[in-house]
């Protein structure tokens, strides 16, 4: 059973919460705690335009099981990530890892496929160099 409204809450320009209207103020003051550290942490690594947290919570029994999807636009890049859990703030900390470690394997990644074109230009390089050099040694025979 889904108990959310679906408002939208503002933290800064960039930050959207949804959802998270549902929560006690208390909760949602350790919330907003929680994505301020890791927005400082995300800010760290790569510069983003827009954060946006969905929260779902599922009702069983007395318990709600949390559900929050995240999405991050950075660098024309779009991130994205969801973590379920019955605390809260688990959940919000295994999500924001799980954002955090998107953001590392696509730095990684790139940074990769860039040294790889760098190696490969090289190596043409040196080709055609060696190339040049049997050609002016043949002339010089000549």
């Amino acid at each position: 059973m889904l108990l959310n409204d679906m408002a939208e809450t503002k933290l800064g320009g960039e930050i959207s919460l949804i959802g998270f209207d549902s929560l006690e103020p208390m909760e949602l003051i350790v919330v907003k705690k929680i994505v301020g550290n890791y927005v400082r942490k995300l800010s760290n690594q790569i510069s983003y335009s827009s954060l946006r947290l969905e929260l779902k919570q599922h009702r069983k029994g007395k318990s709600f099981m949390h559900e929050i999807n995240a999405q991050l636009s950075a660098n024309g890049n779009l991130f994205g990530a969801s973590a379920m859990e019955w605390n809260l703030y688990v959940c919000l900390t295994k999500l924001f890892n799980k954002v955090l470690a998107e953001i590392l394997h696509k730095k990684r990644s790139t940074k990769e496929v860039g040294e790889e074109i760098v190696r490969e230009e090289r190596k043409e390089a040196a080709k055609e160099e060696q190339a040049l050099r049997l050609e002016e040694g043949k002339e010089d025979l000549a």
